[in-house]
């Protein structure tokens, strides 16, 4: 793949998301991703990602929300964390696998207002 497209806000993408506060390389697992956030500066385009898993979706903390495979192209049920997001180069390296990205879709107007909610929880706007 030569380029990636630049995701835009409010999308679920799959990344290569790092699992600690060490983002200078991609995380073991491909999960998942809501895109908050694209900064384009120098050439260079930054994507702001919050953390998707498939673990305790049955309990949804301060900052949390749940999407269903009937929500979006997903392959489990999936709750993204506002309280754990990363700045992270829009490079194949965090954003593809077998050499392509994977776009799950974007968040409903249902589901924008359940981000809207966890994003106030944690003090985002």
């Amino acid at each position: 793949m030569s380029q990636l497209e630049s995701p835009c806000p409010g999308e679920v993408v799959g990344a290569w998301m790092p699992e600690t506060e060490e983002v200078c390389s991609p995380g073991s697992k491909f999960r998942p991703v809501l895109v908050m956030a694209v900064d384009e500066h120098d050439g260079q385009i930054d994507v702001l990602c919050a953390y998707g898993t498939s673990q305790n979706v049955d309990r949804v903390g301060r900052g949390e929300f749940v999407v269903t495979p009937a929500d979006l192209r997903l392959e489990k049920t999936t709750k993204f964390c506002l309280r754990k997001m990363y700045w992270l180069p829009l490079e194949a390296s965090y954003f593809a696998r077998g050499g392509a990205q994977e776009v799950a879709g974007r968040l409903s107007s249902k589901l924008l207002s359940k981000l809207a909610f966890a994003a106030k929880e944690v003090g985002l706007k």
